[in-house]
């Protein structure tokens, strides 16, 4: 069994919400653009020992949520929104962390409760967008990126979301357009790229399709998913050796990525080497197990990946 069309898109969620106001702690806010972000959080911490000012606790915020402590992100954006509950900002920045959490709904009344006091914020309408659209609420999430590209034309970000709805609803066309737009905005937007790469497959454009994913490749070489969705180009089309050095590059940036295990041993498998194919089926359901019944039908000597 081949994968077909590669229909991994990418949406990137907007991290500006606390960047407006830097007045209290300017080396804090700093230390975080350098990605210092122990040293910010100490900075803030110590300039609240003398003041409760509410820039200082979204400034812990920001560095907590970048550091991956959603919770205690939480915690210190209440705390900025107690002393400054008008600021729309410090809602944003809230909602940007309640999505980390996974709670969509409490990360849409954040956006709510943004736009209430700026009914012109494009990040608000963009992260809403991200939120329906991951709650599959196709028609919303459309409208919001709408809303956040009319208030901005220039809003690459909003292009790539609306492309992604609208590819992932089948409205391929207009994804494209929608993709190309972005990356004329921004042409290092890898991302833009990568999923007008999976729009140009799905139509059948496989040339087309390399072409903006080596794109992407050359503009962000960091991202395992690039690779993935090249080398399932690869292995679409029966070249089980080009597939598998993709898979290859995918896994020595995610190690961990069961499902890319899975495809390197469709890979090998299809390229004869059946040895390697069972050792890398075997990886691959240590690391999720759920991959065992998904593919219980096939016997593990042949081990085939199906799309998703």
């Amino acid at each position: 069994m081949r994968l077909k069309a590669p229909a991994t898109l990418i949406i990137v969620l907007a991290l500006t919400g606390c960047a407006a106001q830097r007045s209290a702690c300017p080396e804090g806010w700093r230390r975080i653009e350098l990605h210092d972000y122990d040293g910010a959080l100490a900075l803030f911490d110590r300039a609240l020992e003398t003041t409760e000012r509410a820039e200082l606790h979204a400034g812990r915020a920001r560095a907590l949520h970048l550091m991956g402590k959603q919770h205690e992100a939480q915690i210190a954006y209440d705390g900025a929104i107690l002393r400054e509950p008008g600021n729309a900002q410090w809602h944003v920045g809230q909602g940007i962390v309640q999505q980390a959490l996974g709670d969509l709904d409490a990360a849409v009344s954040a956006y709510n409760a943004a736009l209430q006091i700026d009914p012109k914020l494009e990040q608000a309408y963009y992260n809403r967008g991200i939120a329906e659209q991951q709650a599959q609420e196709h028609d919303e999430a459309l409208a919001d990126f709408s809303r956040a590209i009319g208030i901005n034309p220039r809003f690459a970000q909003a292009y790539n979301g609306r492309g992604v709805v609208l590819a992932r609803t089948g409205r391929l066309e207009a994804a494209i357009r929608d993709f190309r737009i972005a990356v004329r905005l921004e042409p290092t937007r890898a991302t833009a790229h990568a999923n007008s790469a999976a729009a140009h497959y799905a139509k059948g454009d496989a040339e087309r399709a390399f072409i903006d994913l080596n794109t992407a490749i050359r503009i962000d070489r960091s991202n395992p998913l690039f690779y993935t969705n090249r080398g399932r180009i690869y292995l679409d089309l029966g070249e089980a050796t080009l597939a598998a050095q993709d898979f290859e590059q995918a896994l020595s940036l995610a190690p961990r990525a069961a499902k890319v295990w899975m495809l390197l041993a469709d890979a090998h498998h299809q390229a004869g080497l059946r040895g390697k194919a069972l050792k890398e089926y075997e990886r691959a359901i240590q690391l999720d197990r759920t991959l065992e019944r998904e593919f219980s039908g096939h016997e593990k000597t042949a081990p085939a990946p199906s799309s998703n």
